[in-house]
């Protein structure tokens, strides 16, 4: 019932020869994904002259791109009539591939038709078909350097969090450690891959599960040093026996937490003194409690770092960054793993649109919305 009350708030707007037509994403009131988005097809008019035309190729679905239209997260996209006249409405999503198809006379010797890029700022709506841009929105990449599109299209988003993590909270030397939860997230897997690049050490804890043999083995495989359950990280006998034979005496110097909770707090005590916690999620959706010894006699500190703050504030800093992961990428230091592409062409009618994307919300694990042209 809720697809159907869906799939009859599709908007169509009729275009004009001189206009392609694109689809897109869109929410005009913050909810439940399923209750508040639908498919909107609007026509797009040509690029100017400072502008390029773009088609994007893959859109990842990111838990903060659903937080955002849930209204739970704290950045929020404006609420505009450019591709839904008759309400106000936002285009989902801030991660994307794109490629460049047509540009403007005053960029051509900047840009050409065929090459790649990627959003240089939040809340620019990637859940659509097509777009025009100007410079200042996009970072343009060489296709060459990855692998496959998945590299290319989730570049922005993880793998610069966990570069953040590693690389700007404390100062780390090779063999120093650190300590991280939800370590078989994107960011858990990224981090693992840099610390191996970097020289650091890992202790990664992961949730207990059937499987936990097998997605140990993954993460040994990556790079991981040392990969616990959050069963075996509450055992405080067997931690305390175990973490120094692992750090032979080095300084657990970083704790990374997406968790919160307990987890965090248990991980906090096997910090060396004078660590920090950085904190950049809250999956548990539980308060991190922290013991006061932690304060006083060990002086740990604890951090928050938000990844979209940071690219706001430093877009040349996060320019660069982006170049940087596209190299290390390019290197074969990063390999994606744990995603699924999910196809869809763009002649796809509004109910298949919004299908897809809910059918990919909904899913567990790395959803990737694949667009696919004629």
């Amino acid at each position: 019932m809720q697809t159907v009350k869906a799939f009859r708030q599709f908007s169509s707007m009729t275009s004009n020869s001189s206009k392609t037509l694109a689809k897109a994403m869109v929410f005009s009131e913050f909810g439940n994904p399923r209750d508040v988005l639908r498919t909107a097809s609007y026509p797009l008019p040509q690029h100017s002259d400072n502008e390029v035309s773009v088609r994007y190729l893959a859109s990842p679905i990111n838990p903060s791109d659903i937080n955002q239209i849930q209204g739970v997260y704290p950045s929020r996209p404006p609420f505009t009539h450019d591709v839904s006249p008759s309400k106000p409405s936002a285009v989902a999503g801030n991660e994307g591939l794109l490629e460049i198809t047509g540009v403007g006379k005053n960029l051509e010797k900047l840009y050409s038709p065929g090459q790649w890029a990627v959003m240089a700022s939040t809340n620019l709506g990637t859940w659509r078909t097509r777009n025009n841009l100007a410079p200042n929105q996009l970072i343009a990449l060489d296709k060459s350097a990855f692998p496959s599109i998945v590299e290319a299209a989730t570049l922005t988003v993880n793998p610069c969090t966990a570069y953040c993590l590693l690389k700007k909270i404390v100062p780390m030397e090779k063999g120093d450690w650190f300590i991280q939860d939800g370590a078989n997230s994107m960011v858990g897997l990224a981090a693992i891959q840099l610390a191996k690049h970097f020289g650091f050490n890992s202790i990664n804890v992961i949730r207990n599960r059937p499987d936990v043999d097998q997605l140990k083995q993954q993460l040994y495989s990556m790079g991981a040093n040392v990969v616990i359950t959050d069963e075996e990280l509450m055992n405080r006998a067997w931690m305390k026996e175990n973490v120094p034979k692992w750090t032979q005496g080095n300084k657990v110097k970083l704790g990374i937490d997406c968790i919160s909770g307990r987890v965090a707090t248990e991980m906090a005590k096997y910090m060396s003194e004078g660590a920090t916690m950085a904190t950049y999620g809250g999956m548990s959706r539980q308060p991190l409690a922290v013991p006061v010894s932690l304060l006083i006699f060990k002086n740990i500190h604890f951090h928050g770092f938000w990844v979209t703050k940071w690219k706001s504030e430093n877009p040349k800093e996060y320019e660069a960054l982006v170049l940087e992961i596209q190299e290390l990428i390019r290197e074969g230091v990063l390999r994606s793993a744990n995603t699924k592409l999910i196809d869809i062409p763009e002649s796809a009618d509004g109910k298949s649109f919004y299908d897809t994307f809910l059918d990919a919300i909904e899913q567990h694990g790395k959803s990737i919305i694949q667009f696919r042209y004629d």
